[in-house]
């Protein structure tokens, strides 16, 4: 997974090189940006979760997280939402949010995840089945299986989480 420790490995060497050496040096250090923004916005998402729940962003006179942060932090309203909407949803699934807060799964998936697992109750087996799946598949195929699965517990009519499909 990603973490502070590769990022601070790298990041003077990285910074001081930026753009210059080969095709292959240049495409590592845009993966240490790419990275190095990933990690900072899943910071940043728990810091706002925190400000959003203690009231201040209605303090500062913002009506939600998104506007406080497109307005004062000119940052992206929706991915900022989509951020904090997945720190907070996360937070009742631990081994989830565990493969999301290391890198070892993205946005997108965590977002798909905390669409498919809702908000009620998750047996530790189904979500320990739903981290390691996670892990695996594509973002493609968990949009598949989102809506096959959805469509599926509609037709049944079934409450309960989903299991993976394999």
């Amino acid at each position: 997974g990603r973490s502070v420790k590769y990022l601070d490995e790298y990041r003077d060497d990285t910074i001081a090189r930026a753009g210059l050496g080969s095709d292959r040096e240049v495409l590592g250090q845009l993966q240490w940006f790419v990275t190095a923004v990933d990690l900072m916005e899943r910071h940043l998402a728990s810091l706002l979760v925190e400000m959003s729940a203690s009231g201040f962003v209605r303090e500062l006179g913002f009506l939600s997280i998104g506007a406080y942060a497109e307005n004062r932090l000119g940052l992206s309203r929706t991915s900022i939402e989509d951020r904090v909407r997945v720190a907070r949803s996360l937070a009742k699934r631990p081994r989830v949010q565990r493969a999301y807060v290391t890198g070892a799964i993205g946005l997108e998936k965590a977002l798909l995840a905390v669409q498919i697992l809702g908000s009620g109750c998750v047996d530790t087996t189904s979500e320990n089945e739903w981290a390691e799946h996670l892990k695996e598949c594509t973002v493609k195929r968990l949009r598949d299986e989102k809506r096959a699965l959805l469509f599926a517990a509609s037709v049944e009519g079934r409450i309960g989480a989903p299991v993976p499909m394999t």
